[in-house]
């Protein structure tokens, strides 16, 4: 599966660093230490992941409820109730 490609952190030099683009946010949550939002152009947020990814910018960004979980399988958010825009 091509998110096996993302566990290469065995194999990453401790200090690195990488600049991804990605839009799936469960991704950007499970895998990422530091997170850049962007809503239209504009920085929404920027830090440690589990500090921005939070209902409140995802439901300020996306217009979505959600929630996250974090069990034996992973790290996710789940979304369950779309928002009327405004």
């Amino acid at each position: 599966m091509w998110v096996d490609r993302l566990n290469f952190s065995n194999t990453v030099p401790v200090y690195s660093s990488m600049i991804v683009a990605v839009h799936d946010l469960n991704l950007a949550y499970r895998y990422a230490d530091t997170v850049v939002v962007l809503n239209r152009g504009k920085m929404e947020g920027y830090g440690k992941t589990c500090d921005i990814l939070t209902p409140d910018c995802i439901r300020s960004v996306y217009g979505v409820d959600s929630f996250a979980v974090e069990n034996e399988f992973g790290k996710f958010i789940v979304p369950f109730r779309a928002r009327s825009p405004g």
